[in-house]
């Protein structure tokens, strides 16, 4: 789990717990209001993920808010700003609801980061909108209840 040891994990194929970032193409068909918020910025590597109904963060997404922390504490990223943008799958009940639900886990989010010294910029629920994997399976679903962190 250590930074140092976290070269290693690649190197033998698994996923690197250290936050990274990249420039994702957009799918076809985002929304338009998502594009707007996130253009031009670079994706973080780490998803907080959600159990279904629940805005409650686990004990991994607490991790990785520290190892966010720690990232953004590095001197290049001193005036860059944090952008959330939460997500629910298009089971969690009415668009309505989902799209509540998603504000309600980027705001969950928000109120962590700021006690740990981030502040985000903005932060937006996009309900069931932009799905990451279909919805007819509980693995699928779950992937899809999320909230993505973006630098900007």
């Amino acid at each position: 789990m250590s930074d140092a040891g976290q070269p290693i994990v690649e190197e033998v194929g698994f996923v690197s717990q250290r936050v990274q970032t990249f420039t994702p193409e957009f799918a076809e068909g985002s929304p338009p209001e998502y594009r707007q918020r996130v253009e031009g910025g670079e994706r973080l590597s780490l998803n907080i993920r959600f159990d279904e109904g629940s805005v409650a963060l686990d004990s991994k997404a607490q991790a990785d808010l520290k190892r966010l922390a720690a990232f953004m504490r590095q001197p290049t990223r001193q005036n860059r700003t944090l952008v959330l943008v939460g997500f629910a799958d298009a089971e969690e009940g009415s668009p309505l609801l989902a799209e509540a639900l998603s504000n309600d886990r980027g705001n969950q989010v928000a109120d962590r980061m700021q006690q740990i010294g981030l502040r985000p910029r903005e932060v937006r629920g996009m309900g069931g909108r932009l799905l990451l994997s279909g919805e007819d399976s509980p693995r699928g679903r779950a992937r899809n209840r999320r909230v993505e962190v973006w630098l900007r």
